[in-house]
Protein backbone atom coordinates (compact mmCIF):
# COMPACT_ATOMS: atom_id res chain seq x y z
CA UNK A 1 0.00 0.00 0.00
CA UNK A 2 1.20 3.70 -0.81
CA UNK A 3 0.29 6.25 0.66
CA UNK A 4 0.66 10.03 -0.85
CA UNK A 5 0.44 13.65 0.53
CA UNK A 6 0.22 16.53 -1.33
CA UNK A 7 0.13 20.05 0.55
CA UNK A 8 0.08 23.60 -1.12
CA UNK A 9 1.87 26.12 0.66
CA UNK A 10 1.06 28.89 -1.84
CA UNK A 11 -1.50 31.92 -1.36
CA UNK A 12 -2.73 30.85 -4.74
CA UNK A 13 -5.21 27.96 -6.34
CA UNK A 14 -3.18 25.27 -7.54
CA UNK A 15 -3.99 22.28 -9.54
CA UNK A 16 -2.86 19.00 -9.78
CA UNK A 17 -3.45 15.55 -10.87
CA UNK A 18 -1.62 12.02 -9.26
CA UNK A 19 -0.61 9.36 -12.38
CA UNK A 20 -0.20 5.87 -11.64
CA UNK A 21 1.56 3.44 -13.70
CA UNK A 22 1.21 -0.18 -12.60
CA UNK A 23 3.96 -2.65 -13.63
CA UNK A 24 4.31 -6.43 -12.42
CA UNK A 25 7.21 -8.17 -11.19
CA UNK A 26 8.64 -8.38 -14.47
CA UNK A 27 8.88 -4.89 -15.66
CA UNK A 28 5.94 -5.01 -17.85
CA UNK A 29 3.78 -2.23 -17.67
CA UNK A 30 -0.16 -2.70 -17.57
CA UNK A 31 -2.47 -0.31 -19.11
CA UNK A 32 -3.71 2.93 -17.11
CA UNK A 33 -8.36 2.51 -17.32
CA UNK A 34 -9.57 6.03 -18.88
CA UNK A 35 -12.52 8.01 -18.19
CA UNK A 36 -14.41 9.28 -20.96
CA UNK A 37 -14.13 12.65 -20.96
CA UNK A 38 -11.11 13.05 -18.68
CA UNK A 39 -8.36 13.63 -20.02
CA UNK A 40 -5.30 11.92 -18.96
CA UNK A 41 -1.89 14.44 -18.89
CA UNK A 42 1.51 12.70 -19.12
CA UNK A 43 5.34 12.58 -20.10
CA UNK A 44 6.79 9.36 -22.15
CA UNK A 45 10.63 9.29 -22.69
CA UNK A 46 12.08 8.24 -25.43
CA UNK A 47 11.83 4.99 -27.35
CA UNK A 48 9.21 4.03 -23.96
CA UNK A 49 5.30 3.44 -23.81
CA UNK A 50 2.28 4.11 -21.66
CA UNK A 51 -0.69 1.81 -22.70
CA UNK A 52 -4.65 2.93 -21.63
CA UNK A 53 -7.53 1.26 -21.93
CA UNK A 54 -10.79 2.01 -22.77
CA UNK A 55 -13.71 -0.21 -21.92
CA UNK A 56 -17.35 0.58 -23.66
CA UNK A 57 -19.90 -1.23 -22.40
CA UNK A 58 -23.13 0.77 -23.82
CA UNK A 59 -24.32 -1.48 -26.65
CA UNK A 60 -25.70 2.30 -28.54
CA UNK A 61 -22.16 3.36 -28.71
CA UNK A 62 -22.01 4.16 -32.37
CA UNK A 63 -18.69 6.54 -32.48
CA UNK A 64 -15.53 6.33 -30.61
CA UNK A 65 -13.20 9.31 -30.73
CA UNK A 66 -9.97 8.78 -28.93
CA UNK A 67 -7.80 12.16 -29.36
CA UNK A 68 -3.87 13.08 -28.43
CA UNK A 69 -2.89 16.54 -28.14
CA UNK A 70 1.24 16.76 -28.53
CA UNK A 71 1.67 19.61 -25.33
CA UNK A 72 6.01 18.99 -26.47
CA UNK A 73 7.67 16.79 -27.91
CA UNK A 74 6.30 14.22 -30.89
CA UNK A 75 4.12 11.33 -29.07
CA UNK A 76 2.24 8.65 -31.33
CA UNK A 77 -0.51 6.77 -30.91
CA UNK A 78 -1.60 3.09 -31.34
CA UNK A 79 -4.98 1.63 -31.19
CA UNK A 80 -5.56 -2.43 -30.67
CA UNK A 81 -9.01 -3.62 -30.65
CA UNK A 82 -7.79 -7.33 -29.84
CA UNK A 83 -7.70 -8.79 -26.52
CA UNK A 84 -4.06 -10.80 -27.31
CA UNK A 85 -2.67 -7.25 -28.23
CA UNK A 86 -2.89 -5.04 -24.79
CA UNK A 87 0.18 -2.90 -25.77
CA UNK A 88 -0.23 -1.72 -29.34
CA UNK A 89 2.98 -0.32 -30.28
CA UNK A 90 4.63 0.55 -34.25
CA UNK A 91 4.89 -2.75 -34.89
CA UNK A 92 1.54 -4.36 -33.48
CA UNK A 93 -1.78 -2.37 -33.65
CA UNK A 94 -4.77 -1.81 -35.84
CA UNK A 95 -4.93 2.22 -35.54
CA UNK A 96 -2.60 4.71 -35.82
CA UNK A 97 -1.87 8.17 -35.93
CA UNK A 98 1.45 9.83 -36.04
CA UNK A 99 1.07 14.08 -36.59
CA UNK A 100 4.09 15.04 -35.85
CA UNK A 101 3.15 17.25 -33.24
CA UNK A 102 1.27 19.90 -35.10
CA UNK A 103 -2.31 18.66 -34.99
CA UNK A 104 -3.82 16.49 -32.39
CA UNK A 105 -3.64 12.92 -33.28
CA UNK A 106 -7.46 11.84 -33.99
CA UNK A 107 -8.42 8.06 -34.25
CA UNK A 108 -12.01 7.68 -34.76
CA UNK A 109 -13.86 3.95 -34.55
CA UNK A 110 -17.58 3.64 -35.91
CA UNK A 111 -19.55 0.75 -35.25
CA UNK A 112 -20.25 -1.23 -38.55
CA UNK A 113 -22.75 -4.12 -39.40
CA UNK A 114 -19.57 -6.39 -38.75
CA UNK A 115 -18.14 -4.64 -35.78
CA UNK A 116 -19.56 -3.38 -32.41
CA UNK A 117 -17.85 -0.96 -30.19
CA UNK A 118 -19.39 -3.04 -27.06
CA UNK A 119 -15.62 -4.49 -25.68
CA UNK A 120 -11.83 -2.69 -24.70
CA UNK A 121 -10.00 -0.90 -26.81
CA UNK A 122 -6.02 -0.96 -26.07
CA UNK A 123 -3.76 2.19 -26.61
CA UNK A 124 -0.04 2.90 -26.66
CA UNK A 125 1.93 6.34 -26.45
CA UNK A 126 5.22 6.01 -27.95
CA UNK A 127 8.09 8.72 -28.96
CA UNK A 128 11.45 8.55 -29.99
CA UNK A 129 12.11 12.40 -28.13
CA UNK A 130 11.00 13.17 -24.00
CA UNK A 131 6.77 14.76 -25.05
CA UNK A 132 4.03 15.27 -23.14
CA UNK A 133 0.44 14.80 -23.98
CA UNK A 134 -3.15 15.49 -23.28
CA UNK A 135 -4.86 11.79 -24.19
CA UNK A 136 -8.77 11.83 -24.05
CA UNK A 137 -11.92 10.09 -25.45
CA UNK A 138 -15.14 10.60 -26.43
CA UNK A 139 -18.18 8.22 -27.41
CA UNK A 140 -21.08 8.86 -29.51
CA UNK A 141 -24.58 7.23 -29.54
CA UNK A 142 -27.05 6.52 -32.26
CA UNK A 143 -28.89 9.60 -31.68
CA UNK A 144 -26.18 11.74 -31.84
CA UNK A 145 -25.57 12.22 -28.41
CA UNK A 146 -22.11 12.33 -26.29
CA UNK A 147 -21.89 9.75 -23.92
CA UNK A 148 -20.34 11.52 -21.12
Amino acid sequence: MYVIGIIGVSEYTTHFSVMVELQDPAGRHHPVLLSEGVPSINEVKPKKHHYYQISIDDPDIVKLTIQLTTLHGNPNMYVSTREDNKTPDVRRHDRASRMNGFYPDIIVLEKTARHNLTHDFYVGIQSYEDSTYNLVYFTETKNGQMGI
